[in-house]
């Protein structure tokens, strides 16, 4: 056989072989191909889940936040949570959606929401069922309680079950008074004026005909007396001699009370409880009088007081008996018959009385310093920002300090907020802080007719080390002199009042 006849046959058994390999490859790729479309579907699913969990966190957040609002009422909290979700595209019971709502206290609310058999496409040549489940935690802020902890506010010089007296009262005017005079909702004006003109000057923006809440915040199931010290207008002629003098002589203060209900963040939907009363001439002077005694349900009472003229009539006229009035007073919230004061910090079972939002007071402190309660700001409003409203403060005064609830006094800075008509600013110099670098110069009656406003950060604080949360406001006096201060205080906190915990 010649060498030239070897060659086609060695060149066609190459060829064969090289076809056999590719036909070789061929199976190979076949059969790399399905794990290969599987990942590629896994790959497509997975984005599938991430986009499925992210709907079940949206839902289950905006469920969080439309329920917790109606705590403790958890029954209207848990039907108001599942009608967010179901707005939302996911139902309890269908298609194997699972929602679980579960009460975490009374201003708190969990709710979890899982997808027992989310979708699959190629991945389901592997898997069976994926789960999937999301949660949220929301929780709401109450109002801001004022002026007190106890079960009692405003006691000024009287003593209550043998406490010393707070020497602050809680005190109204009529609308028609110096609009300087320190009740900032209840007197109409906004111009200064000697002669209280209540028909020819401008309206001051802060009035409210519907005066001032307070709350008789009554935490179990218990009937609870509310009762108000000085209750009538208590006119000089009527005044026995152990309680101020110039206290009111021609405007009468109507007291309404308001039973909890199922919307805490508002007091405005709430029922009334009973019948309005208002207090005339010297009934209840010198004596503490119970209005009304609660049914037993547990929860936030409301009390509003607002003013009237000595003929009971809130369209004060300009007459000589609308020109300058005043009324303090003090409310007292116990067990029937027991005569008990508390302090909500140290006893759950006590019976909380504060403002909401504004305070009318009357300070007439007996030394220096002298520190009142401010507000209890709890440690949920830590990153936030604490604005104090003093209107028309200090009168007779040297410095304001506003008091952590260690007693030690907080950086802040401040601004004029509102300044009645012809209001002017008295002169001073530096600003005297008697007793700590953080103060509010109100020497000369420097912010007469102002609203002044203070913002606290409260980040940086201690928290961990308070055993309570009442921030103080510190008075310090002139020395050798005495002070009544007629003012307004008001709190608030910077921040949504509703908000995601988790």
């Amino acid at each position: 056989m010649s060498p030239d006849s070897i060659v086609p046959r060695i060149g066609r058994r190459l060829w064969s072989l090289v076809t056999d390999e590719r036909g070789y490859a061929a199976v190979l790729t076949s059969l790399v191909l399905v794990p290969l479309m599987g990942f590629a579907g896994f790959a497509v699913d997975v984005g599938s889940w991430y986009s499925r969990a992210a709907s079940l966190q949206r839902a289950a957040d905006a469920a969080a936040l439309s329920g917790v609002v109606w705590q403790p009422d958890f029954t209207t909290a848990t039907n108001e949570a599942l009608a967010a979700a179901q707005r939302n595209g996911f139902v309890d019971g269908v298609d194997g959606i699972v929602i679980t709502i579960t009460n975490l206290g009374s201003n708190q609310l969990e709710v979890e929401i899982v997808d027992t058999d989310a979708d699959l496409f190629l991945s389901g040549l592997f898997l069976d069922i994926v789960t999937i489940g999301r949660r949220a935690v929301a929780e709401y802020a109450s109002a801001v309680p004022l002026g007190s902890p106890a079960n009692v506010i405003g006691f000024g010089s009287e003593s209550v079950a043998g406490e010393t007296p707070s020497n602050a009262w809680s005190a109204m005017m009529g609308q028609c008074s110096n609009s300087t005079w320190g009740d900032l909702l209840s007197i109409a004006t906004d111009d200064w004026t000697s002669n209280n003109d209540c028909g020819t000057h401008g309206s001051n923006p802060y009035h409210e005909d519907t005066g001032y809440q307070w709350v008789i915040d009554i935490p179990t199931a218990a009937a609870v007396d509310v009762k108000v010290y000085d209750y009538g207008s208590c006119r000089n002629s009527d005044r026995s001699l152990n309680l101020p003098q110039n206290d009111d002589y021609n405007v009468d203060v109507l007291y309404t009370l308001y039973a909890p209900d199922n919307t805490p963040l508002t007091f405005d939907d709430n029922p009334q409880y009973g019948s309005a009363v208002l207090g005339t001439d010297a009934l209840g002077c010198a004596a503490w009088t119970t209005l009304w005694t609660t049914d037993g349900t547990p929860g936030e009472w409301m009390l509003r007081t607002q003013v009237f003229d000595k003929s009971g009539d809130q369209l004060f006229d300009d007459l000589p008996d609308d020109a300058g009035g005043q009324n303090y007073f003090s409310i007292w919230a116990d067990s029937p018959a027991s005569g008990n004061y508390c302090l909500t910090f140290n006893d759950p079972n006590c019976p909380g009385v504060y403002a909401v939002d504004w305070m009318p007071v009357r300070t007439d402190p007996t030394g220096s310093p002298a520190v009142f309660y401010l507000a209890e700001v709890d440690i949920q409003h830590r990153d936030k920002t604490l604005i104090v409203n003093l209107w028309d403060p200090g009168e007779g005064m040297e410095s304001m300090e506003i008091l952590d609830p260690n007693g030690n006094a907080v950086d802040f800075t401040y601004s004029t907020a509102y300044k009645v008509t012809g209001a002017t600013v008295g002169t001073t110099s530096a600003a005297p802080c008697s007793f700590s670098a953080y103060c509010l110069d109100v020497t000369n009656a420097r912010w007469n007719g102002q609203l002044v406003e203070i913002r606290v950060p409260l980040t940086g604080l201690n928290w961990s080390s308070f055993s309570n949360y009442w921030f103080q406001v510190r008075y310090a006096l002139i020395p050798g002199q005495t002070s009544v201060d007629w003012t307004t205080w008001g709190v608030e906190v910077v921040g949504d009042p509703v908000r995601l915990l988790e």
